[in-house]
C-alpha cells in the first residue's frame, strides 16, 4: 500500500511527547552473578542492576534475554578471575535496548547515575580496565587450518572458550555462515579491558566465528584498555558502531572475517589509541600460514576514524583483503600501511593488486605527514611499492602494467587482466577540515560538548588530476554495485577454491560519506550512548532530538505470517519484522515467546474457531518488554500504525473494533472453581490449551 510521507510527518505530530529519562541503576538493588545462575532460559529484568561475579557463560542451548535499560555491572578481577559475559557456541543472548532505554554494561565501580564517580569523573588511562568485556563464540567459517581456536583471554583449560569446529569431542562439525548467536542493539559497554596476560587485555566487543544470523546494531566501546571491536572470522554484520578512547585499536580482524558493516564511528584521545583498523587475514596461531582459506574479504561503508595524529591509519597485513567505500579518515600520521609478503603471494599488497582490498570514494584529511596522496601513501614498506600503492589509492592505473606482477600470483586460474583501460578508485583529498570539530574530549578530562564528527563543507574535496569534489564526482557508491571495478566482488579475481562466505545482502544508500547525516541535527550518537550522557557531544548535534520520531511503526518493515508451528521452544520477534498471526498461537508448556521492544504484532480477521489470538498457556511464558519510545504493539493486520488516516483508525466508532481476537495468559495461580481449573472462553473445549 502506497503511503506519503506527508502523512508520516502528521502522525509524528500527532504523537504524545515523551520526557527522556536515562537509564539508571540509583536505588536498585543488586544481584551478584556467577556462572551457575544461567541455566535454560535465564532473564535480566531492568528493575535490578546485575552484578558479574564471575567468567559468566551462556553455554551451548541456553538462552539470555535482557530487559531495556538494565545495567550489568562487571566485578574487578584480572587473568583468571576476569569478569566477562561469554556466549558460547550454541548459545544466545537477546540485549535489545531502545534509543532511549540502552543497556549498560559497565565497572561495577561505576555509578551511571553519577558522572563524578571516581571512574566517570576520571576518564583517563585510570578509567579502563575495570572488568572484561562482552564475547561473542559461534561457528561461522574460520581460516584455521584445525577449524577451530581458543579465545584470547579465556583459560586454554575451559572449553566453552572455543570457536569454530571440529574440536576434540564437539557436536559442532560444519561451518554455519548464518550462525545466529542472538542480538545486541542499542548497547554501551564501559571501562572495560582487564589484564587476562602480559600485555593482553579483553577488547570491549569480541566477536569470534559469529555468523550473519546474529544481529548486531547501535553498539559502543567506551574508555576500553584494549581494542574496541575485534573479529576472529566470522560473517556476521554490524551497523552503527561507536568505539571512543579504548587505548589499542578502534577495529581489529583476524582469521579471515568475511562479514562487514555500516556507520562505523571511532575517535581516540590524545594519549592513548593505536591503529583505526589493524586488519589481518590469515591464522592468529603460532605457525599457521597467511594463505589459510577463506581469505578475509571484510566490507565496510560509511566509516569515520578520528585519530590521534600518532599511528597510521590502517595496518594491513597477513593476506588482509577487503574494501572501504564512502568513508572519512582524519587526524592520522599517516593513511593504510600495507604489507608485502614478498615470499608468498599473499600479501596483502599482492591482493590489492587483484584489487581484493580497495580503499573506493573515501575521503581523507589532515595527516601529520602531510596532506598530499604521497604523503598519506608515504607509511606503506617497502619504499618500492609506495608508488604503485598512490597509483592504486589516489591516481588513474592501468592494470596492464602490473600484468607481471599480478601473473606471479602463483594463483592457477586467474585472469591476467581485469578490467580494460584506465581505472581510478576515486578517493578524495581535502583542503579544508572535513568533520565540525574533532572536540577537546580528544584531550581526555572533562567533556565540554565540542564533538561534531558530521561532515562540513564537501566542496574542499578533490580528486588528484580532477576537479571534481565528493558529490560532484557522483556521491555515495554502492559497496555490492553490479560493476566488479567498484563493488566488492572477489569472486572475479579469486583463484579456485579462495572465496568465502558471502551473507551481506545490502547496504543503506545515503547522500554522504562518513558515519553521519551532515544535515542532521539528530544524529544516531544521542540518547542512548556514553558520548551523549557524559556530555561528549555538541549541543547541535542533538538539537533536534525528538522521540516521536523514534515511536514504533510498521512502515517499510516486511511483513512474516505465522501459524502455530512457528512458537517451538525459544523464538523471538525481532523489531525490524512485522509479525502477523494467521491462527491462533499458543506458547505451549515449557516455551519462551522473546519480543523486542518496537516490535509491531498484527493479528488477520476471523471469527469463532478462526479468531487470530495469540495465547501464553500454563507452563509458557511471554517476554514482551517495550519502552516509552518504543513499546510494542498487538493490532489489526488492517491497522497502517503509522497512518493515522488508514480505515481502522480514523473510524474510531464500532467499525473499528473487532478486528481480531487479543492476548490470552493462563497459568496455575489459585482460582477458585471447585474443580481446581476452568477453560477460556473462545477457545475451543476440546483444545486443552485453552486451560488454566
Amino acid at each position: 500500500m502506497t503511503k506519503s510521507l506527508t502523512a508520516i510527518a502528521l502522525v509524528m505530530l500527532l504523537l504524545p511527547a515523551f520526557a527522556f529519562s536515562y537509564p539508571t541503576d540509583l536505588n536498585k538493588p543488586e544481584k551478584y552473578i556467577t556462572n551457575a545462575d544461567i541455566i535454560g532460559h535465564t532473564h535480566w529484568s531492568s528493575d535490578t542492576v546485575w552484578v558479574l561475579n564471575d567468567r559468566v557463560f551462556v553455554e551451548d542451548g541456553e538462552v539470555l534475554t535482557i530487559e531495556p535499560g538494565t545495567i550489568i555491572k562487571g566485578e574487578e578481577g584480572q587473568d583468571a578471575a576476569a569478569k566477562t559475559l561469554v556466549i558460547a557456541r550454541g548459545g544466545k543472548c537477546y540485549a535489545v535496548g531502545t534509543p532511549c532505554e540502552p543497556i549498560i554494561f559497565t565497572s561495577i565501580l561505576d555509578n551511571v547515575w553519577d558522572l563524578n564517580d571516581a571512574v566517570s569523573s576520571a576518564c583517563d588511562a585510570t578509567s579502563r580496565g575495570k572488568w572484561g568485556g562482552v564475547c561473542l563464540l559461534g561457528i561461522a567459517p574460520i581460516n584455521d587450518p584445525q577449524g577451530w581456536n581458543r579465545l584470547e583471554g579465556i583459560p586454554d583449560t575451559d572449553d566453552r572458550g572455543i570457536y569454530g569446529i571440529n574440536d576434540p569431542g564437539s557436536r559442532f562439525t560444519e561451518f554455519d555462515p548464518m550462525d545466529n548467536s542472538g542480538a545486541f542493539k542499542y548497547v554501551s559497554v564501559r571501562h572495560m579491558g582487564t589484564q587476562v596476560a602480559e600485555a593482553a587485555e579483553i577488547n570491549g566487543w569480541s566477536f569470534a566465528g559469529v555468523g550473519a544470523g546474529t544481529r548486531l546494531s547501535h553498539l559502543e566501546a567506551f574508555f576500553g584498555a584494549d581494542d574496541g571491536y575485534e573479529w576472529w572470522g566470522g560473517t556476521v554484520f554490524a551497523d552503527h558502531l561507536i568505539t571512543a578512547f579504548c587505548d589499542d585499536d578502534m577495529f581489529d580482524m583476524d582469521e579471515g572475517f568475511a562479514g562487514g558493516g555500516q556507520f562505523w564511528f571511532g575517535v581516540q584521545s590524545c594519549t592513548a589509541g593505536d591503529k583505526g583498523g589493524e586488519h589481518d587475514g590469515g591464522g592468529q596461531r603460532t605457525g599457521v600460514a597467511d594463505d589459510v582459506m577463506p581469505f578475509a574479504n571484510a566490507r565496510v561503508s560509511n566509516a569515520t576514524y578520528i585519530g590521534r595524529n600518532a599511528q597510521p591509519t590502517f595496518d594491513l597485513r597477513d593476506n588482509f583483503g577487503g574494501y572501504y567505500y564512502n568513508s572519512v579518515f582524519s587526524h592520522w600520521t599517516y593513511g593504510p600501511k600495507i604489507e608485502d609478503n614478498l615470499a608468498f603471494s599473499t600479501g596483502s599488497y599482492q591482493r590489492m593488486l587483484r584489487e581484493q582490498l580497495k580503499f573506493y570514494n573515501c575521503v581523507w584529511y589532515d595527516f601529520g605527514n602531510g596532506n598530499t596522496s604521497n604523503d598519506i601513501c608515504n607509511v606503506t614498506t617497502p619504499g618500492s611499492i609506495q608508488d604503485v600503492f598512490e597509483d592504486f589509492m589516489f591516481n588513474d592505473f592501468d592494470e596492464d602494467n602490473y600484468t607481471a606482477e599480478i601473473r606471479n600470483l602463483n594463483c592457477g586460474v586467474y585472469p591476467a587482466v581485469g578490467h580494460d583501460g584506465v581505472q581510478n578508485w576515486k578517493n578524495f583529498l581535502s583542503t579544508d577540515m572535513v568533520v565540525n570539530s574533532y572536540g577537546s574530549c580528544c584531550a581526555e578530562g572533562a567533556p565540554d560538548e565540542t564533538l561534531d564528527p558530521r561532515c562540513n563543507d564537501l566542496s574542499t574535496t578533490f580528486r588528484n588530476g580532477y576537479a571534481a569534489d565528493w558529490h560532484a564526482a557522483g556521491g555515495w557508491v554502492d559497496p555490492l554495485d553490479a560493476d566488479p571495478l567498484i563493488g566488492a566482488h572477489p569472486e572475479v579475481y579469486y583463484c579456485a577454491g579462495e572465496a568465502g562466505a558471502d551473507e551481506i545482502t545490502g547496504f543503506e544508500a545515503v547522500d554522504y560519506p562518513g558515519a553521519f547525516d551532515p544535515n542532521s541535527n539528530q544524529i544516531w550518537l544521542a540518547p542512548w550512548s556514553a558520548l551523549y550522557q557524559y556530555g561528549y557531544l555538541d549541543p547541535s548535534t542533538y538539537s533536534g532530538l525528538d522521540m516521536n520520531a523514534m515511536y514504533t511503526t510498521d512502515f517499510g518493515k516486511p511483513e512474516r505470517y505465522l501459524t502455530n508451528v512457528d512458537i517451538d521452544g525459544f523464538t523471538a520477534f525481532s523489531n525490524d519484522t512485522v509479525y502477523v498471526l494467521n491462527d491462533r498461537m499458543f506458547v505451549e508448556d515449557g516455551e519462551v515467546l522473546y519480543i523486542e521492544p518496537g516490535t509491531v504484532i498484527k493479528g488477520e480477521e476471523g471469527q469463532d474457531a478462526a479468531a487470530k489470538t495469540l495465547i501464553a498457556a500454563r507452563g509458557g511464558r511471554i517476554y514482551a518488554v517495550g519502552t516509552e519510545c518504543s513499546p510494542i504493539i498487538f493490532t489489526s493486520v488492517l491497522d497502517d500504525v503509522w497512518d493515522l488516516n488508514d480505515a481502522v483508525s480514523s473510524a474510531c466508532d464500532a467499525t473499528s473494533r473487532g478486528k481480531w481476537g487479543g492476548i490470552i495468559l493462563c497459568g496455575i495461580a489459585p482460582i477458585n472453581d471447585p474443580l481446581g481449573y476452568d477453560r477460556v472462553e473462545g477457545i475451543p473445549t476440546d483444545d486443552d490449551r485453552g486451560i488454566y
